[in-house]
Order: structure tokens, then sequence, then C-alpha cells
């Protein structure tokens, strides 16, 4: 079955950019983090796109003179050695029978590695003869160059990119190498074989995404040393570029050259779609963040972001074109990376700011409030930096409804609010939770994102597992967390049970107000209750009202219905019919205490028209005189 990337980009009612979550219906399949070195080269995948003359226009170009190749840097897949005899042999290989040297790193001056002193190599790389051991003990890189490359430029750069990546310390540790250069094809290539264990902390070098070690660190690094040597490479990757096909392996490449055809790239299957559709979105929205943040200070390099960002968004292909051999341009994109990231620092600095303050603050109502707040502000953050998860994940609301309570604005429904508060804290402290804690997370009628709920779930299953622990001390803590997971489970199924049926109550509360508020105006038009109107008037004024509140209205305070309207006209229309009705069944005692009620109604009505009267006749005075 073969999918169409495009197609899975744009939602296909509105048209809009589909969140990668949205693509893969909540799997995070996409490249999630770029990276300062990835967004380099993106950066410097823009500036291939400026039309130069003399300085920057903004503009960019159709015109093509030539179309800058692509860095070239590859991990050999079972490249590596885990005994002695295996890395003889790759010596061997790599030297092509006596045409090409192996050199030693530049902790080393970088001098030939005699044939006579290979076996001292491999002994002090540790490397035994025996074959035990599932692991290898080494990494083979390539670093490859575009045809026509100059050879001893080449060289010059595979060397300084072994040196820098290995021998510099600025990955976390030191690595010895050697390396082998060849240019017996087209693209002169240097290979690079690395001692895994590092020579000062005796780290492991491990190659992977979020790793220091990675690809999009390789391939930016060779586009720097490239380009003082005048040779000018691309480092970004092919979802960077929209370029949504599947990558064609080295295998099938050389079935092509065998069989004399052109290499096919393999289709597409559901799973390979959705990462790659994934992974150019956040390559769009990267774009797009990136765009933002600099549009004050470099508006046509964000307006340059912002077309890539739509040319990835339709589903088309970025054709870098470069219309001069230039470092000027490397250095560019170097300075409004090092803008971007400062800018990019600012922000997580001001939300790791916000997060240290919250956590000194006591649990509680206000705790949780701030910290809803804190997760408002990093989903708003998120726009900006849409490469950090923990960002991100503020961005939707948790698919399970955890934490959504319900909010109290009048008498009523803080009654409603409380009885639910009151039983979602008995289970709170059944489950052995700090029952105000859990009513203050309840507190908003909105769930908590997916990453304020995910920090909230652990805090909590962590308090679960220690009361259980006080309780059993006998049993090992990882049979204590399914317990804790049932229990955690159990009471947010009954909390949110609980909030939704006062939730319901709230709803039938807010139908009473607009019953009430019809009600209001048909007095106020001087017009006919209906008879079923009439009979269930007073009973929906006392479900609408608290005790108090109605105590209030019965001693004239028709102000206790601003809820129903806020026309004061109409409170004491409203306030009055129900005084009006009440004392009809009401006892002697009763009925003189609502008559007064009305006579009291009756003067603050009198009082209101009083001072409308006198409102308009200074309006009208102050006419006359101008």
């Amino acid at each position: 079955m073969t999918v169409h990337v495009p197609s899975l980009l744009k939602d296909q009612h509105t048209g809009i950019l589909m969140a990668p979550v949205d693509i893969v219906m909540g799997t995070p399949w996409g490249e999630i983090d770029p990276g300062n070195s990835l967004r380099l080269s993106l950066l410097y995948h823009v500036f291939d796109k400026y039309e130069q003359d003399g300085k920057s226009s903004g503009r960019l170009t159709t015109r093509s003179r030539y179309r800058s190749p692509q860095s070239f840097v590859k991990v050999i897949r079972q490249g590596g050695t885990s005994n002695a005899s295996g890395m003889r042999a790759q010596m061997n290989y790599l030297t092509q029978k006596g045409s090409a040297e192996l050199k030693l790193s530049d902790l080393y001056f970088g001098v030939k590695l005699e044939d006579t002193e290979r076996e001292e190599l491999i002994e002090s790389w540790n490397i035994t003869s025996s074959n035990k051991g599932d692991y290898d003990k080494t990494k083979h890189i390539v670093v490859s160059f575009p045809q026509k490359t100059n050879k001893e430029a080449a060289y010059r750069i595979g060397r300084a990119w072994a040196a820098e990546m290995f021998s510099s310390g600025k990955y976390g540790d030191v690595y010895d190498y050697y390396t082998a250069f060849h240019t017996d094809r087209d693209h002169p290539h240097i290979h690079i074989v690395v001692n895994r264990r590092g020579m000062e902390h005796g780290n492991w070098l491990s190659i992977h995404r979020e790793g220091a070690f990675n690809y999009a660190t390789f391939r930016a690094l060779q586009v720097e040393l490239s380009a003082q040597e005048g040779i000018y490479l691309s480092a970004s990757s092919r979802h960077a570029r929209g370029l949504s096909d599947r990558p064609i392996s080295d295998a099938e490449y050389r079935r092509a050259e065998k069989e004399g055809r052109k290499p096919i790239a393999p289709s597409h299957s559901p799973i390979t779609a959705m990462k790659a559709a994934a992974s150019i979105a956040l390559y769009a929205g990267q774009y797009s963040s990136d765009a933002r943040l600099i549009r004050n200070d470099y508006p046509d390099l964000a307006k340059a972001l912002r077309e890539m960002a739509a040319t990835l968004v339709d589903g088309r292909q970025i054709k870098p074109d470069r219309h001069s051999k230039s470092q000027t341009r490397l250095e560019e994109a170097k300075k409004r990376n090092e803008f971007i990231m400062s800018r990019r620092s600012e922000i997580l600095a001001s939300i790791n700011e916000i997060d240290a303050e919250i956590d000194t603050l006591p649990f509680g109502k206000q705790r949780s409030l701030f910290e809803r707040d804190a997760a408002r502000i990093k989903a708003e953050a998120a726009l900006h930096l849409p490469d950090v998860a923990a960002l991100v994940l503020h961005t939707r609301y948790n698919p399970d409804g955890l934490y959504k309570g319900i909010e109290a604005r009048d008498g009523v429904e803080r009654e409603i609010k409380e009885r639910a508060d009151r039983q979602v804290a008995k289970l709170a402290k059944e489950a052995g939770l700090d029952p105000d804690r859990i009513v203050s997370r309840y507190d908003r009628a909105t769930p908590a994102s997916i990453g304020l709920a995910d920090r909230w779930r652990k805090d909590e299953l962590e308090d679960i597992k220690k009361n259980l622990s006080y309780q059993d001390n006998s049993s090992p803590r990882k049979q204590l967390e399914p317990l804790a997971q049932a229990a955690y489970d159990e009471l947010h199924r009954n909390a949110l049970q609980t909030y939704r049926k006062a939730e319901r109550d709230l709803q039938l509360h807010a139908a009473r107000k607009k019953q009430l508020y019809r009600i209001a105006k048909l007095i106020q038009e001087d017009r006919m209750l209906q008879e079923n109107e009439q009979t269930d008037f007073r009973r929906t004024v006392k479900e609408t009202l608290t005790s108090a509140e109605l105590r209030d209205l019965e001693a004239g305070q028709t102000k206790v219905l601003k809820q129903v309207t806020t026309n004061q006209d109409a409170q004491r229309a409203l306030g009055r019919r129900y005084l009006e009705a009440e004392s009809l069944i009401a006892d002697d005692g009763r009925k003189t205490q609502l008559k007064l009620a009305m006579k009291e109604v009756d003067r603050q009505a009198e009082q209101a028209a009083q001072l409308a009267v006198k409102s308009s006749d200074r309006s009208n005075s102050k006419g006359l005189d101008l």
C-alpha cells in the first residue's frame, strides 16, 4: 500500500497544517529536536535562497546557476569491530592493498601508521583476540565530498572534521581514531575508525539523535569546515527540504548499478508516510516559529523562513540555489542562529524561573492555580519552540479529561461545587493522598494539559506508594506499583464521575436562571405569564437562590437576583412578583413580612425613577447651555 505524504500534511477541510501529533493520532513519530547544529544548517539553507547584490535583498529567487551539493557523513552499519582479527581485516581493507595510508589521530600528530605498528594500536585500544562479546569496540564513519572536489582540500577537511569531533573533547570525551583517505571513486572520501572507549572519562561513544554525537552535528560540522576551504555544502535533512520519498538504500544503488538501471526508492507504508509527514510538519512549524522570533530584528530572513514553511505545508520541495560562493553567507547564518538560540534561551530560562518559584510554594489551591498558569505559558512558548517536547505537551488537554472540575459564580453553584469537593476530598483521603491537594487540582472546568497531568500523576503515584509501603513494609516496591496505579485510576475515575454529576446540576441551575430571565422580561413588558409558568415560578426562584439569598429577597433586597439579570429594574420587577405570589399562600405573620418587603422594593423603584428624572434634567440643561 502506497501512501502519499503531502496528503497527510493538511486538514482536508480547512487546508491548515496538521499538527504532528494529529498526523499520527497522538504518537510523536516525527523528529522532535532539530537542535542547535541542525538549526544552523537550516538557516544556512535559507541563505542559499537569497539573491546577493552586495547585501541580502531578502527576495527568494527562482533562477539557478548551480545547486548546492549535500554534505555526506555516514556511520557504516556493522562497520565496527569487536576483536583483534576483525580490526586487522578492516585495516587491510582500508589500505586497499597498499594504495592508501592509515594515519593516526591528531593526538599523535597524524603520522602514518606503519604496518609494524598496527598491533601496538590494537593493543592500546584494548581490543583482544577473543571472539566473545556481542558489542563493537570501534565505530566506522565515512565523510564524503562531491565529485571534482579538490582532493587535498577534501583530505584537510576530513582530518579537521575528525580532530574537531573526536580529539577536541567538546562532545563529552576524547576518543582516539585513525583515518584512511580514498580517491578511487568520483567522490573523494575519508574513512574514520574510532575507539569507542573515551580516553579521559571512559565514556562509550554512542551515536543517536538525542546525544552529542548525531548526524545533524556531523553534517553541520562538515558544512562549516568545507566553507573554510571554499567548498559550499548544504546540511539540511531530507524532510527539512520537503523530500517526502523514502531514501534509496545502498543495496538498491548497488543492484541498480549491476543491472544497468536507475535506482528505485521504496514505496511508503502507512507508518513510514506518517513518520515523514510528521517530520515535515515539525520542520514547517520550526521555520514559522523561528520567523516569529526574528521578525522584528531580521524581517527579510523571517519572510524567507515563512515562505519556506509555506512550501513544506504545500507538500513541495525546497530547492536551494546559490548565486555566489561566499564564506559570508555561512557567517550570516551563524550570526542569525546565535540570535535565535539566545531568544530561545531567554524563553527557556524564564520558564525555568517560573517552575523554580512554583516549587517553593506549599501544595494547595494557590500552587495548583500557578501550575495551571505555568502550563498555559508553556503552551504559548511552544509556538516559538515547537521542537521542545516538554513545552509541546502543554498545548493539548489530556485525552482522559483528568483534573477537569467545575467553577462556581453564584451561591447555588458554590454549594454544588463544595458538595462535589467534599466527596472528592473523601476519595483522596481513602487513597492515602492529601485531600486539599487533589481538590485544588480539580478547581478548573478544563482538564489539565498532557504535560501537567503527567506531572501530577507521577506526584500522586509516588505518594500512594509511600502510603502503601507504610501499611506493608514487607512488600517489594515493584509489587506496590500496580496497586498504586489501581488506586490512582479508581480515585480519578470516581472524581471525574462526581464532577460530571455536579456539572449536570450546574446545567439545570443555568436553565432555571435562563427561565427566570425570560419571565423578568415578560413582567417588565406587563405581559401575562402562562399558567404553567405561574405555577413553577415560585419554586424556580427558590431553587435558583441559596437559603441566605432567599431570606435577603424576602427582606426586599432584590439585588440577589443579579445572577439572573444585571438590569436592576428587571431585578425589582422579578423580585416583587415573587413576593406577591408568595404572600398569597403565606400565613398572617409571614404575609406581613412579605408586604413590608414589597413596600421596600417599591421604595427602591421610586428612588430609582427619581434619580433617572434628575439625570435626564441635567442632561437637557447641559444641552441648552451649549
